[in-house]
This record gives C-alpha cells, structure tokens and sequence, in this order.
C-alpha cells in the first residue's frame, strides 16, 4: 500500500476522575487548513494514515458520511490506514475497557479527505522590474489550484511566501517591496506537499548598473589559451564572463575577479570560429552589461602582436553650457553668459594602472558677450587642447592642463588684441551611469601675449562614452 502525503495525529490525555478518567482527543493536521471547520488529510492513490497517542490498548474507530456510518472497527493500534474517496466525512475513536466496552470517546468531528495533485500552472508573461520598485503585480494562469495553495518566490536561499487574488482561472500575485535585484522563481505548493515550479518569472534590475569600459587585448588567433583583462565597474566577485557570436560561445577556461573594477578571463582558443564577439558580463544579481564586439578573433595564420599590451581606446563627446569671464589689465570685465562648448575626449586606455587613466580632449567654445551697441562685435569663440587625468569610478574628480586660443571681437577694438594665447587648467567632477558622463567643474587660464590677464570659464556639460 502507498503511503499517504499527510497523516492525522491524535492525543489522549489521562485527567483523574470519582469514576474513571476524562479522556480529550485532538485532531492536527501536518498541512493548516486555512480556517476551514474539518480538518483535512490528503489522500495518495485513496490511502490515508490516522495516527494517535494513548495509554489504551483497544479503540473503536467508526466513520459516517451523511449519517451513514460505513465503517465501525475494533482496533488494538494507535493508528489505522484507511482507503477513502475525497470528500466530507465524519470519525468518531473511542477507548475500550478489558470487556470491549467503550470507556469514553469524541464527539463526531468533521474531516475532509482530499486527493493528491501537483498544482501546475502557467506564466502568463515574465516581469522585470527595478529593486525597490512597488505595487507590481505577476499573474499566471491555473485550473488546479487549490483555496489552500500556497505561491512562493525562491531566490537561492531566499522563500517569500505572496499574496494572491483570484479572478476565475487567472491569479495575481501581489510582489513583495523588499525583493533584492537578481531572477526569482515561482514554486506553487499544493497542501498535499506536491509542489509545481517556473523558474526566472521575475527579474529585479539592481539600481546599481553594471559597466564594461576596456579589455587588455581585442584581437586573437584561433588557437592556444590565452589571459584577457576586463577594467570596467560594479563587478561582483561571483560574477561570470561569456564571449558569443551568433553562432558560437568561446570556452572560458577560468575567471578571476580582483575587485569591483578589474579582472581576468583565460580563453581556450582551439577551433574557434573567427569573427567578432560580444562580451557579456553577469553579476548573480540578474544585473548584466554587453560589450558589443568586444573581442575579435582573427583567421589561422594572420600575423599580429597578441601580446596585451594596450586595451580599448574610448571615446567621449561631451556638449554643454560654459560661460566665460575675461578680467583685462585695465581691471575691465567681459562676462560672457550666453557660451556653448563642444568636446571630444579620448581615454588612453594603456595596461599600466597610472597611465590608463590619461586622456586628451579637444574642444571648441564660442558664445555672445552682450557688450557694445552692436552684438555681431561682441562675439567670442576659440578652441583649445588639453590633456587630462580621471581616476575610474562612476564619480571621479578630472584634473587637466592644455592650451589654446581665444578670438573676442571686444578685445580687438578696445585693446587691438587679434587672438589671445591661454595657458588653460581646469579642476572639474565627471559623474558616469551606463553610458552617460555629466561634468562639473571650472577652468582658468592664462594669457602668454604681450599683456597677461586670467580668463575663467565653468564646465557644465554631459555626453556619452563608448
């Protein structure tokens, strides 16, 4: 016979009495009955186990369904398997004396016999959303839930148990606020202990984005094992690495992390198709970032340094508001108010920690002084080179030197000045999501002509990184 998935227990307590003793008998299900009135036990190819605890060594057991008792049993065991359909029925246990009397018993006690099933459902479409994001709701999709289904979220070792609202077949599931960032997987768990699961219906994006800005080597030959090293942020120390194309994922021999910014992927080369692959990077928390074409591999037989010696180059254009004050020898002020600049940056990229971060930028500026009767003599524009340093990090301070030259229409009439040559240096603060750079700061510079005066300028631009 097959056992059942739950089993009632019962307890007989012995209490002294003038005539004999008060027996009290209660009934506990394994699985909580969710308030309903009979106590429910869960019937496995229609066997069922009701198991009690008693000093008495002879019981009667009867059992009626609508009024008719259809099973009526002396019993010499503390517990007594029984083949019963699903449905609404009521037992009655009573002790025995040593004549076969019946000392004491239980009233009649509803209990409710239900059959064994896996509660399988369907997704009725999987949900992303942001950590800390509330009030979403995950619906799916079921004919074989049951009142007392229980819906959890499984993350690992995480189990949150949901409330649910039911319209027909469809249930909605109300997401907790506190779920963390990674995939969850959604387990149904019937009151009978079968359990039906879908994993990955519910992704949580992590606030705090994951980024690829550089690897050591771009290009490699199809064969051999070979270290490239990937700089960029927010890297977990579980984190994994993977190269694909459309139709081929290169071997990935061993991945060591070393901080959130740097690590380091050795790749079994041997057969790999040749073309470009895009490189994705996945912390455990579900967050991921891409690097499309990252990393190349070359035909049998194409000559070509494969030593890592340079990694990526990037490149930023930046655009934005930048007044400007120029303070002439006479003490004389031009505020330049109405000014724009563009600019265009180039991230080394060499191995070495120190000269990783160095950089060079380009820019041209121009604007309206509003000085003067006529504004077309009142203009101002020039463009200078600069070179900077940026430590990595999502905000990091940038310091740069460069020169240039600055053209004013003012400065010509007034003191026959054609272009003003500028020493220029500039403190600023970069600020980096994704692909996004918002910069902060402010430049002054010098002028090395015939006459020396300070020129200052603020720096409030974005741009993008690539």
């Amino acid at each position: 016979m097959v056992k059942s998935r739950a089993s009632a227990k019962f307890s007989l307590f012995h209490y002294p009495s003038e005539w004999t003793a008060f027996l009290i008998m209660i009934l506990t299900s394994v699985w909580a009955s969710h308030g309903q009135e009979s106590s429910t036990l869960i019937s496995d190819e229609g066997a069922v186990i009701l198991r009690w605890e008693s000093d008495a060594s002879l019981f009667r057991i009867q059992i009626r369904r609508d009024g008719q008792v259809f099973f009526d049993m002396e019993h010499d065991k503390n517990e007594i398997r029984l083949n019963l359909a699903p449905g609404l029925y009521e037992y009655r246990v009573a002790t025995l004396n040593v004549f076969a009397k019946e000392d004491r018993s239980t009233t009649w006690l509803p209990l409710r016999v239900s059959s064994s099933k896996i509660p399988h459902f369907r997704l009725v479409s999987p949900l992303e959303i942001a950590e800390g994001e509330s009030g979403k709701i995950l619906v799916v999709e079921s004919t074989k839930f049951r009142e007392d289904i229980t819906l959890l979220l499984i993350n690992g070792d995480r189990r949150i148990s949901t409330e649910w609202q039911k319209d027909e077949n469809l249930y909605s599931i109300l997401l907790p606020d506190s779920l963390e960032a990674g995939r969850w997987d959604l387990e149904a768990r019937d009151i009978s202990g079968k359990t039906f699961m879908i994993p990955e219906v519910l992704t949580v994006q992590s606030t705090k984005s994951l980024s690829i800005y550089s690897l050591s080597v771009t290009e490699l030959p199809p064969e051999g094992t070979f270290p490239v090293e990937i700089v960029g942020e927010r890297f977990d120390m579980d984190m994994s690495l993977r190269f694909e194309s459309l139709d081929e994922i290169l071997k990935v021999v061993s991945t060591e992390v070393f901080n959130e910014k740097r690590a380091l992927v050795y790749l079994d080369l041997a057969g790999a198709k040749p073309g470009d692959y895009t490189l994705i990077a996945s912390n455990p928390n579900g967050v991921e970032a891409r690097s499309e074409g990252a990393l190349r591999v070359e035909p049998t037989g194409k000559s070509r340094d494969t030593e890592p010696v340079k990694m990526k180059t990037r490149v930023e254009f930046h655009a934005g508001y930048s007044p400007i004050l120029i303070v002439f020898p006479d003490k004389s002020l031009l505020p330049v108010y109405t000014a724009v600049d563009i600019a265009l940056l180039l991230q080394s990229g060499w191995e070495a920690p120190f000269l990783r971060n160095l950089g060079a930028e380009t820019r041209v500026f121009g604007g309206i002084s509003g000085l003067g009767s006529d504004a077309s003599n009142d203009s101002i524009f020039g463009f200078d080179a600069s070179a900077y340093y940026r430590p990595e990090g999502s905000i990091t301070p940038v310091v740069l030197v460069g020169i240039g030259v600055v053209f004013s229409n003012y400065a010509l009439n007034e003191y026959n000045m054609k272009a003003i040559s500028v020493l220029r240096t500039g403190l600023g603060m970069d600020i980096i999501k994704n692909r996004w750079v918002t910069r902060i700061g402010i430049s002054a510079s010098t002028s090395f002509n015939e006459k020396i005066f300070p020129i200052f300028s603020l720096m409030l631009r974005g741009g993008l990184h690539y």
